[in-house]
Parts: C-alpha cells; sequence; structure tokens
C-alpha cells in the first residue's frame, strides 16, 4: 500500500461516522468513564444507540487495565458489566 493512502477498511469506517448522528461520533472519543457518565444522563432512545458503543469501551478498558496488571474496583466493576451483559 501506498503511503498515505487509505484501506477500503479505513475508507468505510470513515464513511460510516461521517453518517452517524454527530454525538455518536463524538461519544466514541469518550474515555470509558466519560462514557459511563454520558450513558447514564442519555434518554432510553438514546441508550439504545449508546449501548454496543458503551459496551466496547468497556471491554477495551477491562482489557487495558488487565494487560496493565491493574486489579481494582475498576477491573471489578467492568467485570460485573460484562458478566451482566453477557447474560442479555
Amino acid at each position: 500500500m501506498r503511503a498515505g493512502a487509505v484501506s477500503r477498511q479505513q475508507a468505510a469506517g470513515i464513511l460510516r461516522r461521517e453518517n452517524e448522528v454527530p454525538w455518536i461520533n463524538r461519544f466514541r472519543s469518550l474515555t470509558w468513564e466519560e462514557g459511563e457518565a454520558v450513558y447514564s444522563k442519555a434518554s432510553p432512545q438514546e441508550q439504545v444507540q449508546l449501548y454496543p458503543l458503551l459496551l466496547r469501551k468497556r471491554v477495551e478498558e477491562y482489557m487495558r487495565l488487565k494487560k496493565a496488571g491493574v486489579h481494582d474496583e475498576r477491573v471489578a466493576q467492568l467485570a460485573r458489566s460484562l458478566r451482566a451483559a453477557a447474560g442479555q
């Protein structure tokens, strides 16, 4: 691939985000904790849209903390929320 060229996968992601509602696109850039705060304030209809993104943030944060060897309440909270989501 040429330097500076965009892959098909990157192009598809750019197009998908371009067609998203702006607040959903901004949600993607939030940290896990910021995402949790926004989700808790969102309407039920907004929560339906945000849930898959929030779940991804939870998984990514859990993996990041585990890899770093962190064993605190954040890890326990994330583990509980992921187990609950798996049971749905």
